[in-house]
Formats: C-alpha cells, sequence, structure tokens
C-alpha cells in the first residue's frame, strides 16, 4: 500500500518580511520491501534541495496503479528484494504507462547488475553504500528537468518565520520544530550575529568540532581554532553580507579538531529586519566530498571514454537512427567515428548515410539497427562484408534514455580469426583422413587434394632429402591436371641458393612469393616447372634434416599469414604420420623380411625374453644342429648345455658385461655339439631390445655354423705364414742378389785391369822375353778367371732350371782329387801352405760325372787355399766307408761364424760381403758343390768351431759295387786333330772378334772367309760354299737367329745344308734351345778355349761330311 503521509515538508505560509519564492513539488514513489529504508531514502530526499512529496510502496503489485492516480514524477527502485524482481518491474512500466517516470536504481556494487537495470531502461543506477542526499537529488533532478528554482532550506525558514508572524506559541512550537530538524539533518546549519560571533549551531556541526552548544556560542572562527587564512576568509565572507546584504557561496576544505577531513559547500545569506537591515547571517554548511569524487569520477569516466573512443583498437562509431510516421527504420546518419574504424574500413564516414557507409551499406541493415532502438537490447553480429571480402563482428547497443534514437556500434576485423576456424575445421578433417588412410601415396593425394582446393594451390608435394643433403628426392605428390607432375629427383644447388639450405638446415620455414624475383631460388629452372610462388617447411629427425614439404602456385603469390599458419600445422601434422606410415611399412617389411629370413638364414634365429627366461628359436635350429625346436625345452638354460665347456664361462662374462653396458648389440664366436655329436663353430649376432624406462627386456639374434669359414680362416692363415715365410725369403734372396750383383761387377772387372794393363804394354813397350811370358801368364790367367766366372754362372742357371745333366760313368776318386790338387799347385805354393794327403789306396769307383766331381773337389780345395793364411795347413782325406766313398778336405785358415754356418751353401751367400772384403768369388761355388753332390746321390757338410779356427768340408759320394770296380786300361791317345783344307766361313760384326777366330782357324790350316754382317755373309756363302759357317748372334739389322733362318731357306746347292755353329755370348738356356731352333747344330759360348773350337768344328765336319 501507498503511505498516503508524505515525508514532504509542510506547505509555507507567507511573511511581510520575506521574498516569496514557489518551489515546484514532485512526487516521488519509492518502492522497497524494507520500510525503515524507504523512509531513510526518503528522508535523504527531504533533505535534500528540493521539495518532495514521498510515496513509499513494499510491492510492485500497485505500482502502476500510484504511478497513473498519484501523477508520480520520479521512481525509486531498490533492487534488494525478495526474489530480486524489481529489475523486470521497469520493463512492465514501461509497456503498460504511456510515459513511464524516470527511475533510479539502487543496488549492490555489481556492474552486471547495474548493466541490467540499465538495459531494461533505468535512467541512472545507484550503488546503495554511496547514496547520500546530493547523489540521490542529483540523480532524480539529472532525470527530472525542472525549470523553477529550488527554495531549499530559504524557504523552509521563511515559511517558518512567516508562520512566528501568526501567534507567538505558534512560533514558539516551530522553533521548536526547527531547532529539532535541523539537529536531525546531517547538514551543518548556524547563525552569526553582527560580531562574527555563532549565536546557533546545529547539532551535526558540534559533533564534527567535538563541541557543546555553550562551548560554540559566542566564539568566532578564531577562536574555534580554524585555520588562520580559512578563518580570515569566513570572517571577512561574513563582514561582506552584514554590509552588503548580498549572499555568499564558496568551497573550502577543513579537517576538524577530531581529524574529520572533508570538502565542505557553505552558504552565507543575510537575515533581514522588517526594514530592511541585516540583522543576523545565517549559515548552512553541506559535506560534498561525495559528490566531488562522484564529479571526478564523472571527469574521469568521461576522460576514460574519450580516450577508449580514441585509443581502442576496436572500431566505434555512433550513428542517429530516422523512422517514418510508421516507426519504421528509413536511414541511418553516422554522427562520429573515431580512428580505429577510420583505419579499420579505409575512409572516415562520419556525416554519411547508410548507403554510403561500405560496412554496412545493404538496406538490410535499416532493419537491424530499428530493432535496436525500438527494444532497447543490444545486439551482436558477425558479418560478411562481399566489398572488401572481411569478416566483421558488430555490437549494436541503444545510447541515451528511452526517446534516444542513437545507436553506438562496436566492431572489429575478425577475418583472421575466421579463417583460423576455418583453418581449424580443415585440419580436422585432415586428421580424419589420417585416421582411415594407411598409403604413403593415399595420405598425399588426399591431403594434397584438400589442401589444393582450399588454398588454390598447384602442386603439394613431399620431398625426402639425402643422406648428403644434395638431393630432393619426391616420390610423392598431387597436383592439378594442368600443372606439372613433379615425382622425381631434383639437385637443391639448380633450384635454390645457400641461403635457402642454410634456412630449412636451421628449421626455417621459407616463403617465396616470386621465385623469378627472389635472390634464393634459380628463376629459370622453377619457370620450366611453372612454379612461380611456394612455400617450404623442413622436416628435422634426430638433428638431421630429412623431409621438405612443398606448397606451389603456378602464379606469383602473397602467402597470408593464416595461411603459412596453416600449412605449418598442416606439416606438423602430416610428417609424423607419414613417418609413422613409412615406419610402419617399414616395420611390415622388416617382418616379413624376419619371417623370410629364418628361412633363409642357414642357421638359427632366437627370440629372448630376459623376463620369462623363455627363447624362441626358428626351424632353422635343425638346419644348424640337427635338433627341431619343438623337441626341445624353450628355456635359455638348453642352449647353454649344447655351448663347448672351455667356451661357456667366457661366454657367460661378455653377456652379462652387454647386458651391463650401453651397447645394444653384440658379436660372439663360440663353439655349439651338433646332434651327432661333432663341434660346431658358430657366429651368434643380436641385439638388445629396452623397454621405455631402458630396461633390456628381449635379446633378438640369429646363430649361424662358420665352421667353414674358421677352417678357410686357419688355412688363409697358414697360407699367409707361408706367403710371408717367402716373402722374407724373396726379400732375403733379392738382398742376397743385389750383394751378389756387387759382387759380380767386382769379379768381372778386376780380371780385366791386369789384362788391359799388360796387353797395354805388349803394345807400347819393348819387354824382354821373361816380362813377355810374365804377362801373356797374366792375361791368360785372368781371362780363365772370367772365364770360370761366366760358367759359374751358366751352372747357377742349368740348376736354377733343372737343366744341368751328368755324363755319367765310373770315376776313381783318387785320380780326381789328385787332378784337383795338380790345379791349385801353384796357388799352395806361391803361399807356402802345408799341403797333408791321406787317399785311401784302395780301388773303388763311384757312378757320376769325372769332369764335374773334379769341379766339386777343385771348389773345396780352391776355397781351403784361399781362406788358410801363409804357411798354413790345408788336409785332403779320401776314404772309403761303405757304402760311401768320403772326402774331406781341412784348413787352418780364416773359419765360418757359427751365425753364417746354416747358409754357407745357400746361392749368392758369402759371410763378407762389404767393400772391404778380403777374399774374392761370387759365392755360388759352395752352392754348386752342394747341388753336384746331391746330384750325384751324395751329401755334403761344413763345420767349424768359429772364427780363425779353421773349417772342414766333408764330401760323402755313394760307391759302385765292387764287382764294379775294376781296373781301367789306359785310354788310347786321341789322335791330332787337322783342318787343313777345311772351308770355314766366320760371321761377327766384331772386328777383333771376327780377325782373331780368322788368324786362328787359318794357323790350324783351315781356309777362311768373315763376313762383318749378316747380309755380307749371304752373299759370301753362295760362291764360297764353306764346309762349316760360325756365326754370332746378336749383330744389327739382321741376328744370327734371322740368319740362320734365311740359310736354312736356300736350296743344298746355295748352301742351306751347311753345318753351323752359334758362337756367341747369350749363353743362357733359353739362347741354347733358340740356336738349336733356329737351325744351328751346336751352340757354344764365347769366350772359347780355342783347343774346344777346334774340336768342335772337326766334330761336326766329320758329322757332316
Amino acid at each position: 500500500m501507498a503511505n498516503s503521509d508524505s515525508h514532504s515538508a509542510p506547505e509555507p505560509t507567507q511573511a511581510e518580511d520575506l521574498p516569496r519564492t514557489r518551489i515546484q513539488t514532485r512526487t516521488i514513489l519509492i518502492v522497497d520491501h524494507d520500510a525503515a529504508r524507504a523512509s531513510a531514502y526518503g528522508y535523504l530526499l527531504q533533505s535534500a534541495a528540493g521539495s518532495y512529496r514521498i510515496l513509499t510502496e513494499r510491492s510492485d503489485r500497485s505500482v502502476v496503479d500510484l504511478c497513473q492516480s498519484q501523477g508520480v514524477d520520479g521512481i525509486i527502485l531498490e533492487t534488494q528484494t525478495v526474489g530480486g524482481g524489481n529489475v523486470e518491474l521497469i520493463d512492465r512500466l514501461r509497456s503498460q504507462l504511456d510515459r513511464c517516470p524516470p527511475t533510479i536504481v539502487i543496488g549492490d556494487n555489481d556492474v552486471n547488475l547495474a548493466k541490467r537495470a540499465l538495459r531494461a531502461g533505468a535512467t541512472d543506477y545507484l550503488v546503495r553504500e554511496q547514496v547520500t542526499a546530493e547523489t540521490l537529488a542529483i540523480a532524480l533532478e539529472t532525470a527530472m528537468p525542472l525549470n523553477q528554482e529550488c527554495a531549499g532550506l530559504r524557504q523552509q525558514l521563511q515559511t517558518a518565520e512567516a508562520a512566528l508572524t501568526d501567534s507567538r506559541d505558534e512560533l514558539d512550537w516551530r522553533s521548536q520544530i526547527f531547532d529539532a530538524v535541523l539537529s536531525t539533518i546531517s547538514d551543518f546549519v548556524y547563525l552569526f550575529d553582527r560580531q562574527g560571533r555563532f549565536v546557533f549551531v546545529n547539532q551535526p556541526l558540534l559533533d564534527l568540532w567535538g563541541l557543546t552548544l555553550t562551548e560554540a556560542v559566542g566564539k568566532n572562527f578564531f577562536e574555534l581554532n580554524y585555520p588562520n587564512a580559512l578563518a580570515a576568509k569566513h570572517q571577512r565572507e561574513i563582514e561582506h553580507v552584514f554590509v552588503t546584504g548580498e549572499t555568499v557561496k564558496d568551497e573550502s576544505v577543513y579537517v576538524s579538531p577530531r581529524g574529520v577531513s572533508g570538502i565542505y559547500e557553505y552558504i552565507f545569506t543575510p537575515l533581514l529586519s522588517p526594514t530592511g537591515v541585516v540583522t543576523s547571517v545565517a549559515g548552512s554548511t553541506r559535506d560534498i566530498t561525495s559528490r566531488k569524487l562522484a564529479e571526478a569520477a564523472l571527469r574521469e569516466s568521461e576522460e576514460k571514454y574519450r580516450t577508449l573512443f580514441t585509443s581502442i583498437e576496436q572500431g566505434y562509431f555512433l550513428v542517429d537512427v530516422i523512422f517514418d510516421e510508421n516507426d519504421r527504420a528509413v536511414d541511418i546518419v553516422c554522427v562520429e567515428t573515431n580512428a580505429a574504424a577510420i583505419e579499420i574500413v579505409g575512409e572516415d564516414f562520419t556525416g554519411r548515410q547508410l548507403s554510403q557507409i561500405s560496412l554496412i551499406h545493404e538496406p538490410r541493415w535499416y532493419n537491424i539497427f530499428g530493432q535496436v532502438v525500438r527494444t532497447g537490447k543490444g545486439e551482436r553480429l558477425e558479418e560478411y562484408a562481399e566489398l572488401n571480402q572481411k569478416w566483421y563482428d558488430f555490437y549494436l547497443s541503444k545510447v541515451g534514455d528511452a526517446d534516444s534514437r542513437r545507436v553506438a556500434v562496436i566492431f572489429q576485423n575478425i577475418t583472421r580469426r575466421k579463417r583460423r576456424e576455418a583453418n581449424a575445421a580443415f585440419l580436422s578433417d585432415i586428421a580424419a583422413d589420417f585416421a582411415r588412410l594407411s598409403a604413403a601415396d593415399e595420405i598425399m593425394q588426399t591431403v594434397g587434394a584438400k589442401i589444393g582446393a582450399y588454398l588454390n594451390l598447384s602442386v603439394c608435394a613431399f620431398a625426402e632429402i639425402d643422406a648428403a643433403g644434395e638431393n630432393a628426392v619426391i616420390d610423392y605428390a598431387w597436383h592439378r591436371p594442368e600443372a606439372h607432375d613433379v615425382v622425381g629427383v631434383y639437385r637443391l644447388s639448380e633450384f635454390v641458393t645457400d641461403e635457402f639450405l642454410r634456412a630449412v638446415r636451421n628449421q626455417e620455414t621459407v616463403v617465396v612469393s616470386n621465385t623469378q624475383a627472389d635472390p634464393r631460388t634459380v628463376a629459370e629452372n622453377y619457370a620450366a616447372l611453372n612454379i612461380h610462388a611456394f612455400v617450404s617447411v623442413p622436416f628435422h629427425k634426430d638433428g638431421e634434416w630429412r623431409f621438405l614439404l612443398n606448397i606451389y602456385d603456378s602464379y606469383p603469390r602473397h602467402w597470408h599469414s593464416d595461411e603459412l599458419h596453416l600449412i605449418q600445422e598442416l606439416s606438423n601434422q602430416i610428417f609424423p604420420r607419414l613417418e609413422r606410415v613409412r615406419m610402419e611399412a617399414a616395420l611390415q617389411e622388416s617382418e616379413e623380411r624376419f619371417r623370410l629370413s629364418t628361412y633363409a638364414v642357414d642357421g638359427v634365429v632366437y627370440d629372448w625374453n630376459l623376463q620369462t627366461g623363455e627363447a624362441y628359436r626358428s626351424e632353422g635350429l635343425y638346419r644348424l644342429m640337427g635338433i627341431h625346436p619343438e623337441d626341445v625345452s624353450s628355456a635359455k638354460d638348453w642352449w647353454v648345455t649344447r655351448i663347448h665347456p672351455e667356451d661357456v664361462v667366457g661366454l657367460e662374462v661378455k653377456m652379462a658385461s652387454v647386458l651391463e653396458g650401453g651397447s645394444d648389440r653384440y658379436e660372439f664366436e663360440y663353439r655349439v655339439r651338433h646332434a651327432d655329436g661333432h663341434w660346431l663353430n658358430v657366429w651368434d649376432r643380436g641385439y638388445l631390445i629396452q623397454n621405455p624406462q631402458g630396461q633390456v627386456v628381449r635379446v633378438v639374434g640369429s646363430t649361424t655354423d662358420i665352421t667353414s669359414r674358421k677352417q678357410a680362416e686357419q688355412e688363409r692363415e697358414q697360407l699367409l705364414a707361408r706367403e710371408r715365410t717367402a716373402r722374407e725369403q724373396a726379400e732375403a734372396a733379392n738382398r742376397i742378389k743385389d750383394e751378389f750383383l756387387a759382387v759380380v761387377s767386382h769379379e768381372l772387372r778386376s780380371p780385366l785391369n791386369p789384362i788391359l794393363g799388360w796387353s797395354k804394354l805388349l803394345r807400347t813397350r819393348q819387354l824382354n822375353q821373361q816380362k813377355r811370358e810374365y804377362a801373356l801368364e797374366v792375361i791368360e790367367r785372368n781371362a780363365q778367371i772370367q772365364a770360370q766366372l761366366i760358367n759359374d754362372l751358366l751352372d747357377v742357371s742349368r740348376i736354377l732350371r733343372g737343366k744341368l745333366s751328368l755324363d755319367k760313368t765310373g770315376v776313381d776318386l783318387g785320380a780326381t782329387v789328385r787332378a784337383a790338387l795338380e790345379t791349385v799347385q801353384l796357388a799352395v805354393e806361391a803361399k807356402a801352405i802345408q799341403i797333408v794327403t791321406q787317399l785311401d789306396p784302395a780301388f773303388r769307383l763311384v757312378s757320376g760325372d769325372a769332369d764335374r766331381l773334379q769341379q766339386v773337389v777343385w771348389n773345396l780345395l780352391s776355397n781351403a787355399v784361399k781362406f788358410t793364411p801363409e804357411g798354413g795347413r790345408v788336409e785332403v782325406r779320401l776314404e772309403y766307408l761303405d757304402p760311401y766313398a768320403q772326402i774331406t778336405i781341412a784348413d787352418t785358415g780364416k773359419g765360418i761364424h757359427p751365425s753364417f754356418l746354416p747358409h754357407v751353401f745357400d746361392r749368392f751367400r758369402q759371410e763378407d760381403a762389404t767393400t772391404t772384403r778380403q777374399f774374392g768369388g761370387l759365392g755360388l761355388g759352395l752352392a754348386l758343390v752342394r747341388y753336384l753332390v746331391e746330384l750325384h746321390g751324395g751329401q755334403v757338410q761344413a763345420a767349424s768351431l768359429g772364427e780363425g779356427q779353421g773349417a772342414t768340408f766333408t764330401v760323402k759320394l755313394p760307391l759302385l759295387p765292387l764287382d764294379q770296380s775294376v781296373e781301367r786300361s789306359p785310354q788310347a791317345p786321341q789322335p791330332s786333330i787337322d783342318l787343313n783344307g777345311t772351308r770355314i766361313l766366320v760371321v761377327d760384326d766384331d772386328n777383333t772378334t771376327r780377325e782373331f777366330i780368322a788368324f786362328f782357324l787359318e794357323l790350324q790350316g783351315a781356309e777362311v772367309i768373315a763376313a762383318a754382317s749378316a747380309g755380307e755373309a749371304i752373299a759370301v756363302l753362295t760362291r764360297f760354299r764353306p764346309d762349316i759357317m760360325l756365326s754370332d748372334i746378336g749383330m744389327p739389322e739382321m741376328d744370327g737367329y734371322m740368319l740362320m733362318r734365311q740359310v736354312r731357306s736356300l736350296s743344298m746347292e746355295q748352301g742351306g745344308r751347311v753345318p753351323a755353329i752359334a758362337l756367341t755370348a747369350y749363353a743362357g738356356e733359353i739362347d741354347h734351345q733358340q740356336a738349336i731352333a733356329a737351325g744351328f747344330q751346336k751352340h757354344i759360348t764365347k769366350p772359347v778355349e780355342p783347343d774346344q773350337l777346334i774340336e768342335a768344328i772337326a766334330a761336326l765336319v766329320k758329322a757332316h761330311p
């Protein structure tokens, strides 16, 4: 129920001495279920500067009726009601009343509640704890424009004064009421006398000072301890009122003695006597601290609004909506636009109509703005602007009171967000494709087609980078029908520069808008593929660049950030998925290979579970050991029982080390027992499998039979050892040969010196007969030495080729030893060496070649004489010790070092091979001795106690049976050889040799013609018709072989059958064979003994009469 008793002040009575002012009284309805609080709000209004008729209502059921019947000018609506439904009351009032009174809502400090109230139509919203008389009155007066002055306290005073003139009793009664009212209101009320002293002070001001009325009355501002400056100002203002009769109004800041500070508004008003004289000054002071703060807050809010308006990133503009007579929105006009809106749209549309604003130019916006104005409800929209192809988010809200036609619009560009949302949906769709596709080519074709259509691309390719980082291999690619198929291998340096490669190796995405202008690309090669823009996203694995996702366009293109983000996100999904697909395919292929390998491997494949101790073994176990895996235990221990006992301990130690160490693999070789009992060498290779915690849980490997390989290795080691020995021997032989060649050079040159020297003396000096004989002896001896050296070399050559043959007969070793002694007799006499011989007188024969056996004995005797110093002793013994004949030659000479003794019979070995050696020779004599002795079935040994203690050589040769050892009759003397009348053709390009042979043969009675060349010989042959031809081999233009072949091609009448001897310095076995093959009957090497040559010629002539 409405309270008919208003709290407004009684109607003032008119006083003669007060100016009369009519104050319009406003009817205010307070809706609050709390009566006490409603009374307090009424009281606050009554204490404000204004005239109000207060109505209160606890329920909202009769509010509409009261508004219609009582002429309510304003409503104060308290939201703290049961159910909080009073905010909804505003909607009902607006819909049921022709004119809804302005409504002030009072509630909690709740922003959302305030927004609800204001959106519902409230004129203002006040926070309950901050409501004062001033804020309440200001809110009402702002809501209710008034055209009259507020009478305030002056009207009340005039009313009171007018009432006092009626009667003293009424005056006393009014005075009491006045004092009571002044004592209860929060404003400070007071009176000053002519001296500026307080004569009345109401209680609120006394409370501020902390004084009683008695303590305050009669004192001025100085005496009440006001600051001097403030006290002086107030006293001047009081005096000014008394003097001028003018009202003084001002504000000041004051801190009371009790420490209460505030901002105060005060009015000093003159009180006039009936004659118009100022008798006193009335004052009132109001605490306006809250209002000042509110005003400051309002200014700050306005500044914030203006700052927000100009600085927010969102676009903001205000429009006025124009309606026609049918209340239909027909146009809008933009009244204000912030800078952000101008930047977003690209134009300032202030003052323009809707059709001129590109952002909202469509006619459908009339209805949208009209709806916001009519309902007062905000509207949020997401719209696509066709003109600039961008998305915007709009929020429209009505501004002002119910009659306002102004709408505020906040908007922002959400194109990127919409693209992100579309990209997210696209990626979600791609993820679904990943879930159902399992092949890499299917994934690339599907993803490539979708991203190509979505971003309007030409090609999408997935490239794998080779290990060197030089080539890109594209196995998977999607392309439009009109674009190039880029599957293939590409050398990176032919398409991109080092700057591109540096970026992708640093895991940077490369964006190229125009391949023909970008310095990182090779323009002509991209042009050939019709690629003019691309994005390349690298993928790295384990720190290495492995793949590239390439997005290509056939036209230059500016890539948007959301597109690049999408491509990056796509690569983040596609790379792991493709890698997983490849790994799954590789795993499947690996498993298939593993399955096949268990059949292909010549051994057993195993999988050992360390946690259970169980081991899987393939059927290869049977091929390896003759045991089927299903016939034996699957436990690891079974295998251990098959390992060779000598290998078990070491193998277990190695395996434990592997399991505890950081390696993930191992290789062992050991032996296992086959089912038939024999041992196999096996090679065991395995890999350790770890769980996610890094623990080894499985061991997978294979065991193969390497028995054959081990045998081959052993054989190879033996072969290598033999080869090593052979190489060492060859190296030693080479070293010996090198030393031998040095010795040969020395030994061959040494005899030349006396030969050349004495020959020159014989030609240039007159020597006596004795010196001539001596010179000729020296020359002959040294020539024989050279011939012997050459013969030794030839013998060694024959021995090495196995071509040395023996002319075996029964040989008397006694005669052989005596002949050898005669040969060295001169050397023995020259060194005064004592020769001691002990020859068994018995006559026994050995089977052999007399010349070769004499060569053996002569070699041993020569060495003994050579190495025995002057005055030394050489002992020669011949003994017959069945079944051997033994020849011992001992000397007191140089001896043999123990280290050299095992090598004394080696070819080309000399104990002293240095340039300072004391004794000459080639180091071949003893080698020939051993070979010839062994060729005769005998043995030869050397013994020496060391250097300086002499040496003993013992030769054992098998004896012939006694019945074959008979006395031989002396051979008949060889008849003398006669060459008289023998026609001989001598062919040699060397003048000296040719002349010597011709001269010598002529001395023997032969008829000789000499030819200096093969051609000359052919010419001589046909006219001379020789009995025999002697020809050199090494000649210019045509050698002896060629000459002989040409001769043999002639007829018998032309001399084609003439006997021929090859007389040459080419003394090798091959030379002998070549000479016989060319047509020579005999091969004689230079130098040749004259007697040997005569015998050969005579024998050959006799054989070919």
